[in-house]
């Protein structure tokens, strides 16, 4: 599909890319419009994030609509949509890796308008869905006002801790409110891993650096989630574990790769992701040799401390929530899930499956054992996430 210059209509009009090659084409008009008015935490719906999970090989169909008024392009939309048990499913574009979803604005667009706009372009061009069900949406995200529009309470509420940096004068004026008894504790720790050898911090923004640490961090997460008895949809398919490490090497990415490391050997690493002055810690992952020293905690120290010298304001550590998260966040935001059916048989799977029988089986899949957790990963689509590394 070529994608043509957009057009000024006196009112809505929309446009669909609905391949991978319409989107790439698209993308230096996406990337203006994000840098111009996207949000602080708009980095997971970036086209440098989101391209390389377009090369996943998954029955997903990408659905990006564009909505322009008479000032021009006003609205990206950045969905895709999959087919379970023959229910037509509308969802973010960057599922299951995203952490945040949204969509892209103009400042002063109606969200709602544009929600409406870009669901009636779908249905019209026969693309419609069952259900929109949306992952991960904040409480102050454009979408969230949408859902509220149209009646639709959230499926679950969740937490995303965060460290509001810029409260602090110093990083020493940060640590100053935390826990002094486990500051204590890490830095005995930090000694006794200096005694075994050459200690050092490395931050490693995206190049083939950070892929190269970026695969031995997923490495790391898989053994330690093989040994908790975890599951998660990210890792599912090594497919999406490359797509990861594709964006680890695609400088506009803001990717960055943050390590302890013991003559050489990672301890623990951090995948996160820079957005002006914002920082996002998406994937912590930690060496189980080493677990009685919490690499984890001693990394995440260094990481905040690299914040505060390269002007961070805000440190996200993203849902879902977790002591291990908490213990270092200032404060928290409402993320939830939500669903709006579309048809009768989008209604009655939100209503039965997404809100009553899909809590029933995340519950008995985390009080089952190890095994019968790895058995029931397909029933529960993956959904069950481990905290961040101790």
């Amino acid at each position: 599909m070529k994608v043509k210059p957009l057009s000024r209509p006196a009112s809505l009009e929309c446009h669909l890319l609905d391949c991978a090659q319409a989107i790439s084409a698209f993308v230096p008009i996406w990337r203006d419009f994000q840098e111009q008015w996207g949000a602080g935490d708009s980095v997971f719906q970036s086209p440098a994030w989101l391209l390389p999970l377009l090369q996943i090989p998954e029955p997903r169909r990408p659905l990006v609509v564009l909505v322009e008024d008479a000032q021009g392009l006003a609205m990206i939309a950045p969905f895709s949509r999959v087919t379970r048990a023959g229910v037509r499913v509308l969802e973010w574009l960057g599922e299951p890796l995203l952490a945040f979803g949204d969509l892209l604005l103009r400042p002063g667009f109606d969200p709602i308008a544009g929600m409406e706009a870009a669901l009636a372009l779908l249905q019209r061009v026969g693309e419609g869905a069952d259900v929109l069900h949306c992952r991960a949406v904040r409480a102050d995200a454009a979408m969230a006002g949408f859902f509220a529009a149209r009646g639709a309470a959230p499926l679950t509420y969740g937490w995303a801790p965060y460290a509001a940096l810029d409260e602090f004068a110093s990083f020493p004026a940060y640590l100053a409110t935390r826990n002094s008894r486990s500051l204590k504790g890490y830095r005995r720790k930090r000694r006794r891993l200096e005694e075994r050898g050459a200690l050092r911090f490395e931050a490693q923004e995206a190049g083939s650096r950070a892929q190269a640490l970026g695969r031995q961090a997923l490495a790391l997460k898989l053994a330690w989630m093989k040994a908790h008895g975890r599951i998660s949809r990210s890792f599912a398919k090594p497919e999406r574990l490359d797509a990861l490490v594709d964006l680890l090497g695609r400088p506009d990415s803001g990717a960055l790769v943050s390590g302890l490391l013991l003559d050489e050997r990672p301890l623990a690493l951090e995948i996160g992701y820079r957005q002006g002055a914002r920082y996002f810690s998406h994937i912590g992952a930690i060496d189980l040799a080493f677990a009685e020293h919490s690499p984890g905690h001693l990394q995440l120290l260094e990481t905040l401390r690299w914040c505060f010298e390269q002007g961070v304001d805000r440190f996200d550590f993203l849902p879902p929530d977790s002591p291990y998260k908490r213990s270092w966040a200032t404060d928290v935001e409402t993320v939830s899930d939500y669903c709006l059916g579309l048809t009768p048989l989008g209604r009655c799977y939100g209503a039965v499956y997404l809100r009553s029988l899909h809590p029933l089986l995340l519950r008995a899949h985390a009080s089952a054992p190890g095994l019968l957790r790895s058995l029931g990963h397909r029933w529960t689509n993956g959904k069950a996430t481990a905290p961040g590394p101790e």
